[in-house]
């Protein structure tokens, strides 16, 4: 029991080097012995809320397996292309919904040519337009389907991609995928689960925050200011941002 608790301890040594990463790493020869790292100062630790983060993955939503499309999520909705090639119509802005008691009429014109206005007819409209959108379009509903419309609200949130020359978190820092998390308005970074140690540029998510007073600030600024901003407090975690963009 004894030595189990020295084990246990929190300080320097094997054990738990062998979760935090070695100051140096093992090796061979007569300096390959390993020479462990030095834990945080426990209440940093505290301070740092990485309990709250910890605990993250186990949300009913997030639980393990999780898988991501190879290509990116984009390759699900390809795949739907590949199967209904052909029905779908792109660029088409629907400016009215009517219905009667046998249709569902949809009219729209081409977002890119501004053409004359076309309508569809079917027995049925799945319609998946935002309802912040959805209010703004002459629509044949009753006012209490009127009103439930205008009064959802949508949380504001904003994702601000960044492409850099080399993928200098996992060449200077050995950071492979994951999320780092932050206390900054851009709340979280997070790097590619792909290509590992590839010699071309890569992208990762410079910000991704919502719900938050921070996610407002964002959503206002027009975009080249988001981006100042996204590698202005990303430079804070890693000062390559002002080098390798």
């Amino acid at each position: 029991m004894g030595r189990a608790r020295c084990q246990l301890a929190y300080k320097a040594g094997e054990l738990s080097s062998d979760r935090r990463g070695y100051e140096r790493d093992p090796g061979g020869g007569l300096s390959g012995e390993a020479v462990p790292s030095e834990p945080l100062p426990f209440a940093e630790i505290l301070r740092s809320r990485v309990w709250y983060r910890l605990a993250l993955g186990q949300i009913y939503d997030f639980q393990s397996t999780i898988f991501q499309p190879v290509g990116g999520m984009d390759m699900i909705a390809r795949a739907f292309v590949r199967e209904v090639d052909g029905l779908i119509r792109y660029n088409a802005k629907v400016t009215a919904i009517k219905q009667d008691e046998s249709h569902v009429s949809v009219t729209y014109v081409d977002a890119r040519t501004g053409s004359a206005p076309a309508t569809v007819s079917a027995d049925w409209c799945l319609c998946t337009i935002p309802l912040s959108v959805l209010d703004q379009i002459d629509l044949d509903v009753g006012a209490p389907m009127m009103n439930a419309i205008n009064a959802v609200p949508y949380g504001a949130a904003a994702k601000i991609g960044l492409q850099f020359k080399r993928r200098f978190w996992e060449e200077d820092e050995q950071i492979y995928g994951g999320i780092t998390y932050t206390d900054l308005p851009i709340w979280q970074i997070g790097y590619p689960n792909t290509s590992y140690a590839s010699p071309s540029r890569a992208v990762l998510l410079g910000a991704y925050v919502f719900d938050s007073p921070f996610a407002y600030e964002f959503t206002a600024l027009p975009p080249e200011d988001r981006l100042k901003r996204a590698i202005e407090y990303g430079a804070q975690i890693h000062p390559q941002y002002k080098t390798d963009h």
